[in-house]
């Protein structure tokens, strides 16, 4: 089905800083872990978190010792954790595969933690992934664009990091909106939300005011919603990273 999607492309100017302040994480985090990166993961600070892979099981758990209390699960393959600080701890994870991961810890003020690791054999797999080539366009605005729209297709490119997320974000009273799923390439994050119109009158969204320091895209499917509508939001900024 065809859809109409409206790009703006902005200058980057100033420094990157985070575009919106979200609300604490959701009991559960898929995380796609690719080799040669380091992953942070949010854990509980009070409470147990566990970690687990999807298909198999962890078989080494390597870290600094006096930073984390650990209780294995033997039958399931899967972590228990528990920061014995508030800072961030690195850990590597040695899963049945063979692949070694490194993550990086945060200890965060959220409920209990599951966390799901989804190694790249098993994400390559999913149907909705493609070789497009995002980050390697040639120029920010062919690959901004590029991203956009594998964003809006339901794509999963190779070269992105695709995590659901499902969190509340706070933006307008009238609104509620929810930031779905997360794309973190090297250079370039895009983050595909969904809007609703909560309010008892129609609201008009101008892509403007959704305009953040290092944003460099906006695009939104339907500009305008009637009481009880939604629309999707896709928005592509620089990562701080790269």
């Amino acid at each position: 089905m065809d859809k109409r999607f409206l790009v703006a492309v902005a200058t980057i100017v100033g420094s990157l800083a985070g575009m919106l302040v979200t609300s604490p994480a959701n009991a559960l985090q898929t995380v796609d872990v690719t080799d040669g990166r380091s992953h942070l993961l949010k854990i509980s600070a009070q409470e147990m978190s566990r970690i687990s892979v999807e298909g198999g099981k962890i078989r080494r758990f390597d870290f600094v010792d006096g930073e984390l209390e650990v209780k294995k699960d033997d039958e399931a393959g899967a972590y228990l954790v528990l920061p014995m600080s508030k800072k961030p701890i690195n850990v590597f994870v040695t899963t049945s595969s063979g692949l070694t991961h490194a993550l990086i810890l945060q200890p965060t003020e959220i409920p209990l933690e599951s966390i799901v690791l989804r190694e790249p054999a098993r994400r390559d797999r999913d149907p909705r992934r493609t070789d497009v080539k995002i980050e390697k366009a040639g120029s920010l605005e062919l690959a901004v664009k590029r991203l956009v729209s594998a964003m809006a297709r339901g794509q999963r490119p190779i070269e992105f990091d695709v995590t659901p997320v499902n969190q509340v974000i706070g933006l307008w009273n009238e609104s509620r909106f929810v930031l779905v799923e997360k794309y973190v390439g090297r250079s370039l994050i895009g983050e595909k939300y969904r809007l609703t119109n909560i309010s008892g009158s129609v609201m008009r969204i101008a892509e403007q005011e959704l305009y953040k320091t290092g944003v460099v895209a906006i695009s939104v499917e339907q500009q305008v919603l009637n009481p009880g509508e939604s629309t999707d939001v896709f928005i592509a900024r620089v990562s701080n990273d790269g």
